[in-house]
């Protein structure tokens, strides 16, 4: 497949021939085309590592027989308390932030104030929050005190039969519907809608359509299987307090959109351009066959990375979309409490690593970031980062570590 990204180093060193010798290139370029505030990115305006403290300051689940197991979800609600969701008992737990719960609620069923197939939470008006299940689609609203408010069961939206909950932005759900792939044989090109909605979901805003990833359908004795194509890009989402952002790995371009849909701003930023080498794929092969349990086994492992195909480059940010089985990394984006967004930034195989670009509110990029490798941020704060993590047994802690922005 080709997969052609204009690479935003050229334009450096354009910028450099430009300035002469004796001048160096500016960091940013802002300009303003029609309307619309470009602003490109050529490094970071500082040389600033934002990163964590070695040591959490607090570490919930991961006891095979504690009552937490696989929380999800968390979230800091009103600066001292923390919210999360434990598909253990298919409740909400509300703490402190020194671990301490104040209240657990919820139970697992189909009935009002049941919870099940969890999705997300997110503060709502007043002293109360707002979960989503994405089986049965439905938005529960509880008070902090854990009081049952109501059930909204979100009857398909027309035209966005699977949408699903990214955000909170102006009182309204940011929701994203990705395409489903037709079973035809063959590289297709799937979409994914971007809209709001309001609670009830009858007053829905298209923000726009993205090509979301390329999608890889194979036919084998009238049996269709699909996966996205090996090392290509996926389309990433992610919601602030002003503008809802999507991103387009293929060119390192993330659009700023306001809840009405307005493209206010584009971000871009210089990048390189890394080709899919055989090496890369040798080292996938390599770490699948060292999980074989027999030559059979490892024979097959071998005829399906002979055959794998790839995009020709890998993509400007995001998680690495690759065979075999996943490392904890990302999101793609999150925007933090300051409304500062971070790009995870992609990496090559064998060098896993939660590195990040972080764009003030201006688009400007204005530090790199490094989180702890495996961690997942669901919230980010001036000061925190909290997010899921696992351990060699597989078990799933809930953390908070201190940021240190310099």
């Amino acid at each position: 497949m080709t997969n052609r990204i204009p690479a935003l180093a050229s334009i450096l060193a354009l910028a450099s021939i430009a300035c002469g010798d004796s001048e160096a290139p500016p960091l940013v370029e802002v300009r303003d085309s029609t309307g619309i505030e470009i602003v490109v990115n050529y490094a970071p305006a500082s040389s600033a590592t934002w990163t964590t403290a070695p040591e959490p300051t607090l570490d919930l689940g991961g006891d095979p027989d504690g009552e937490i197991a696989l929380p999800a979800g968390g979230r800091v609600l009103a600066d001292t308390l923390l919210a999360f969701y434990n598909r253990g008992t298919c409740e909400i737990w509300l703490a402190g932030l020194d671990g301490t719960v104040t209240n657990r609620f919820g139970r697992c069923g189909q009935g009002p104030g049941d919870l099940s197939d969890f999705f997300g939470l997110w503060a709502w008006r007043g002293d109360s929050i707002l979960v989503a299940d994405q089986i049965p689609p439905r938005l529960s609203v509880f008070s902090l005190e854990g009081d049952f408010g109501r059930t909204l069961r979100r009857s398909p939206i027309e035209g966005l039969p699977l949408a699903i909950p990214l955000g909170l932005i102006d009182g309204r759900i940011v929701l994203r519907n990705d395409e489903s792939p037709l079973p035809t044989p063959g590289l297709i090109p799937l979409e994914t809608v971007l809209a709001t909605t309001n609670l009830e979901g009858d007053d829905v805003r298209r923000l726009g359509r993205y090509r979301s990833r390329m999608y890889e359908v194979r036919e084998f004795s009238g049996t269709f299987t699909g996966r996205t194509l090996s090392f290509s890009g996926r389309t990433a989402f992610a919601v602030g307090a002003s503008h809802v952002y999507a991103g387009l790995p293929d060119r390192y371009e993330i659009r700023a959109l306001t809840p009405e849909g307005v493209l206010d701003r584009i971000v871009r930023r210089a990048f390189e351009p890394v080709p899919v080498e055989p090496r890369h794929i040798e080292w996938l092969m390599n770490r699948a066959l060292d999980q074989a349990t027999d030559e059979n086994q490892a024979r097959a492992i071998r005829r399906s990375y002979g055959a794998l195909q790839t995009a020709e480059v890998m993509p400007a940010f995001g998680v690495p979309e690759w065979p075999g089985l996943p490392e904890r990394a990302g999101p793609p984006m999150i925007v933090d409490d300051t409304d500062h967004l971070w790009v995870f930034e992609h990496y090559e195989p064998g060098e896993f690593a939660s590195r990040w670009a972080i764009f003030d509110p201006s688009g400007q990029w204005v530090a790199n970031g490094h989180l702890p490798d495996g961690f997942v941020p669901t919230h980010i704060g001036e000061d925190f980062a909290l997010g899921l993590w696992e351990d060699d047994l597989d078990l799933t802690h809930l953390q908070m570590f201190e940021v240190r922005r310099e």
